[in-house]
């Protein structure tokens, strides 16, 4: 069973530490890079008061972001890990961010896969088969220059090598997209740029409603998975 902190898991814990610091800022001008340093540091504070090594990605919690503030007429975009922000041009053009765990999530995949085989279907056993890989995993998060490297607000400082921070002025903007991987589309072959493009079109022909819909398909077509159900959260932001 995890270990729980005030009845909550180590996740749960982290995920406190970030909403708290970005709801914090919301009344302040203060550069959502600058809040984001603060998180982590504070991330890091807290792994130490429950006794685990910072330095040791294997053991730490974390979380993934996506996070817009707008001040004096500037949006301030920031993204890490496999939440993606997407926006669109007045002028029409697509932009967005990376999944940054699309090449490991690929490979785990496959993985999985190869256990469920060897298990001759039994899902629990695929499990405790592919569960090293789980541990494994980790030891990828915030590890730049390798192939499976991705970011994750865990405390380590690392972080700052993968966070994707990008300014734009409000005129330039007609809309832009905050979601959780569980709306990215599963197509490995699509560039970033065609990844922000479906999620906007698929939203003008039906709202979240539609996004929901499509994501929830793709779950159910592909229930005999490592991560039969991904989290679906999402904003939109509308500039006039």
């Amino acid at each position: 069973p995890p270990r729980l902190y005030q009845g909550k898991s180590g996740g749960m814990m982290v995920r406190d530490i970030v909403e708290h610091g970005l709801s914090k800022s919301i009344n302040f001008d203060e550069p959502l890079l600058s809040e984001i340093i603060q998180i982590n540091h504070q991330i890091n504070n807290w792994h130490r008061s429950v006794n685990i090594d910072p330095s040791k990605p294997n053991l730490v919690n974390g979380a993934v972001l996506a996070a817009l503030k707008v001040v004096d007429g500037i949006v301030d975009i920031a993204q890490i890990g496999d939440a993606i922000a997407v926006w669109q041009f007045r002028d029409g053009r697509f932009g967005g961010t990376k999944n940054q765990l699309r090449t490991i999530d690929g490979l785990a995949g496959r993985i999985f896969t190869d256990c469920l085989v060897r298990a001759d279907g039994d899902y629990g056993i695929a499990w405790d088969l592919y569960y090293p890989f789980v541990v494994e995993a980790k030891s990828y998060s915030n590890a730049y220059g390798t192939d499976l490297g991705y970011g994750v607000l865990n405390g380590s400082p690392d972080y700052c090598n993968f966070l994707d921070h990008h300014f734009f002025n409000c005129r330039e903007l007609s809309r832009v997209f905050l979601l959780t991987d569980g709306f990215i589309p599963d197509n490995l072959q699509l560039s970033d740029r065609e990844i922000a493009e479906q999620i906007v079109i698929n939203y003008d022909n039906g709202g979240l409603s539609r996004l929901v819909d499509i994501a929830c398909k793709i779950e159910q077509a592909k229930k005999d998975t490592h991560c039969p159900c991904r989290e679906k959260t999402a904003i939109v932001v509308t500039f006039d």
